[in-house]
């Protein structure tokens, strides 16, 4: 059987709540969280987390999620971000949902893109494939209780794109969380 690192990490936790992991894996992880409260505590918060995006926003979305989400009274605020540029972005007070514009370059062409959150020092926390690319953008949703399930507010989110031709990019965004 596998065993399970304690304490788990963010990237594992989201896998078991998303169902993205072997029937093996998946059996380890429920017997550490059946002998570990604190795995089982932050489980817990990340479960609760996967559900509250579900309902109120994907965490990578269209812009027709973005202008529903206006809609339904969300205070939503969008910050553009260029490829290897450190850009703050900041949560003010009334501010709902920050979404974050990962703006690719003319020349990236996109038939498919995905899209990796890491740290700062490379570290991998999620991933998401086959995600929405609207007019070479993605858009990822970040909600200020987020904060609480990363070691750091600041990240770098990596798009990486396939062409028609199958030609692969990585295009990296860092974004620095502020808070008001």
């Amino acid at each position: 059987m596998n065993r399970v690192s304690c304490p788990m990490s963010h990237e594992q936790l989201v896998r078991y709540w998303a169902h993205d992991l072997t029937d093996e894996e998946a059996d380890a992880i429920d017997e550490h969280l059946f002998e570990c409260v604190h795995c089982f505590e932050t489980a817990g918060q990340v479960a609760a987390l996967a559900t509250g995006v579900r309902e109120a926003l994907p965490p990578v979305a269209t812009e027709r999620d973005v202008e529903r989400a206006r809609k339904l009274g969300s205070n939503v605020a969008v910050n553009t971000f260029t490829p290897e540029q450190a850009k703050e972005a900041w949560f003010h007070k009334d501010t709902d949902v920050l979404v974050h514009r990962l703006q690719l370059p003319p020349a990236v062409q996109v038939a498919k893109a995905s899209v990796q959150f890491t740290t700062l020092d490379g570290t991998p926390l999620l991933r998401f494939d086959d995600v929405p690319c609207e007019d070479r953008a993605v858009l990822i949703t970040c909600q200020r209780h987020y904060s609480s399930l990363f070691p750091s507010p600041d990240n770098h989110l990596i798009v990486e794109t396939t062409d028609a031709s199958g030609k692969q990019t990585a295009t990296r965004f860092t974004v620095l969380h502020r808070f008001e």
